[in-house]
């Protein structure tokens, strides 16, 4: 009975303390996955809408409990810069539909934008305003579980990539999961060697589960991203006088798990597969590559684009167009962000975009260096797969526009 008792004791401090906290990130976070899903079919789009609209009742539910952190949100004197800036991430790719190859298709693209991206960019601004302590705890825990199971999940039931798709758990797409849990990865191993070093062992254990599940995804972006990325933590660790002898023995951890798990688990020939191009990169492996080729194609097309319609594009969605290229005509966007942009909306619309990138990774590195690395590695990530309303995990990253210092570290 006294096991029973305190079980029940526990239980409802979870739901006093942190259980709306759980229930309104793990929303988030369901959304922005969500928000990942670049297919545009009504089930799509019913899902992405639903999952909003439930994220924003929450959301307006939370401010209901403490309005700490709202009125920064309205009424900042930044906050017309982060309203204009949204304001043209919707304008500029609805007018060039006028004249757009495919304007079907680019409506599509701006009704995901308008349904699923653009509220999760306003969402993560509320959440760094009003951030706590306990929230980013709850936060950090709920990284950890997903990264726990999702390791265990992708060891026992690999992705099929010629299928697209896990053998057990439906189209959940390698590439959703290996950029969330890439992610998660440099979060985690941040803390693990920024931090205080408080739980290190425990987040060395996660971190070296969350680098054996992100290889294991076989998204090749992101192991791109987590080999530029990681160096430059370890380099910004040794140079800030950081790097103690304490977490220099949880690193060791990290890889010692990592190579462990990897050696331990059944070799998956697809994913081994996928990682041969890394072996003797040239451009004939990469034309027998089923991922890489058409990806080739469509930057040529791309190219080729730009030089007739460098100043505006082709419109929004106007790459998914027999006009661009028959070869890749089942192609909806060439994987990566800045082609599609010039290509797209043009080159004016390319520079203005490197200008706001400039300013948020600059902004990033002032407030928060895990902030900046966590850009660095979607980036990445933009370049190499997905279109640009699907880029949520980096589009986020606009709520840095106008927000003062003090909301966002």
């Amino acid at each position: 009975m006294t096991a029973i008792h305190s079980f029940v004791i526990l239980y409802k401090n979870f739901l006093r303390h942190y259980a709306w906290d759980v229930i309104i990130l793990s929303t988030f976070i369901a959304a922005l996955l969500v928000s990942s899903i670049s297919n545009y079919t009504l089930i799509s789009f019913i899902i992405k809408f639903v999952i909003t609209i439930i994220l924003l009742q929450l959301i307006y539910f939370d401010i209901r409990k403490s309005s700490s952190g709202f009125s920064d949100l309205i009424k900042s004197p930044d906050i017309n810069n982060f309203y204009l800036l949204l304001i043209i991430l919707i304008l500029v790719p609805s007018i060039s539909l006028f004249y757009s190859f495919n304007p079907y298709f680019g409506s599509l693209k701006i009704l995901s934008l308008i349904i699923s991206t653009i509220p999760l960019i306003i969402i993560f601004r509320y959440f760094l305003i009003t951030r706590t302590a306990k929230r980013i705890s709850v936060f950090i825990t709920l990284l950890s579980i997903f990264v726990f199971f999702g390791t265990i999940i992708t060891i026992l039931f690999p992705f099929n990539y010629l299928a697209g798709q896990s053998t057990l758990f439906g189209n959940w797409s390698h590439v959703i999961y290996g950029r969330f849990i890439g992610s998660a990865l440099i979060i985690l191993l941040s803390i693990q060697l920024l931090g205080k070093g408080k739980n290190i062992y425990a987040l060395a254990a996660i971190s070296g589960l969350a680098l054996a599940s992100t290889i294991q995804s076989g998204l090749r972006a992101a192991v791109i991203g987590i080999s530029i990325t990681i160096p430059i933590l370890i380099i910004h660790t040794i140079v800030k006088g950081k790097f103690t002898i304490q977490k220099k023995i949880s690193l060791f951890m990290t890889i010692l798990l990592v190579t462990f798990i990897l050696l331990s688990i059944p070799n998956n020939f697809r994913t081994q597969q996928r990682y041969l191009v890394f072996s003797n990169p040239n451009l004939e492996i990469f034309k027998s590559d089923s991922s890489i080729n058409p990806r080739i194609t469509a930057y040529n097309y791309c190219i080729e684009s730009i030089k007739e319609f460098a100043l505006c594009g082709v419109g929004f969605g106007g790459f998914f167009s027999t006009e661009i290229g028959k070869d890749i005509a089942w192609m909806k966007y060439p994987h990566n962000i800045f082609l599609e942009i010039a290509t797209e909306l043009g080159v004016i619309a390319l520079a203005g975009s490197f200008v706001l990138l400039f300013y948020v990774f600059k902004r990033a590195i002032a407030l928060n260096f895990s902030l900046f690395l966590y850009l660095i590695f979607v980036l990445i990530q933009a370049l190499f797969s997905k279109d640009l309303p699907s880029q949520t995990m980096l589009l986020i990253s606009f709520a840095l526009v106008g927000l003062k210092k003090t909301s966002a570290t």
